[in-house]
């Protein structure tokens, strides 16, 4: 437990390291809460040691592919192509789904993935799932909890990499909450001119959802 959060873990039966961290975002604009975690581009203003972020193709509002990387130059620097897909639940449990992986092939619906790159300090993560419920408990309130398991790819002890792990998914939900906060403060920022823009998503899509929870 931290800062509102509770987070926990378990191992597979092949030994992987599954992930799950969860908390309220309390007082905040669902527009904003689902902003932080769908504009992957925007990841940089958000997520510490952010290098580069781009996407690979969307193919709708829905299904996108990105990649980024993380890291300090000539320490530690790790990229990762990520899929992800989100689904409505809105009337059914209150709830927006995001599910995501890497992508197995080299290629993502027909768009060619950027080239994989090791060397000194670098290598590709694997992200082997990556599960994210926002559910709806009020007006402006939501309950938020992600399931993933990843592969850094470091030649470290496994015990070592575990508690690692377990606390940076924890902070993930940590700085998701407080930026989600910052966009309310700030109406010029990033965030808020994107819901402004992608009205497919934000206003035709989610908003119409928001108001059947309402009711």
């Amino acid at each position: 437990s931290y800062l509102g959060t509770e987070t926990s873990f378990r191992y597979d039966d092949k030994g992987q390291l599954w992930l799950k961290t969860e908390g309220d975002m309390v007082d905040i604009d669902l527009f904003y809460t689902v902003s932080v975690i769908r504009e992957v581009e925007l990841f940089g203003e958000w997520v510490p040691f952010m290098r580069s972020v781009s996407l690979v193709k969307q193919l709708d509002f829905s299904r996108l592919c990105t990649h980024f990387s993380v890291g300090v130059r000539g320490i530690l620097v790790r990229d990762c192509v990520l899929r992800v897909s989100a689904c409505n639940s809105a009337l059914s449990d209150g709830s927006l789904y995001f599910e995501g992986r890497s992508p197995e092939q080299e290629t993502w619906c027909g768009a060619q993935l950027p080239e994989r790159c090791q060397g000194f300090a670098f290598d590709r993560m694997e992200v082997l799932a990556l599960n994210a419920r926002i559910q709806f408990i009020g007006p402006n309130s939501q309950h938020c909890k992600i399931v993933c398991a990843v592969d850094l790819r470091l030649s470290v002890p496994r015990s070592l990499l575990d508690f690692f792990l377990k606390r940076l998914v924890g902070v993930f939900l940590i700085l998701w909450r407080r930026h989600s906060r910052q966009i309310a403060e700030n109406p010029e920022c990033k965030h808020r001119r994107a819901i402004d823009t992608d009205t497919e998503f934000y206003k035709e899509f989610l908003y119409p959802k928001y108001l059947e929870f309402l009711d």
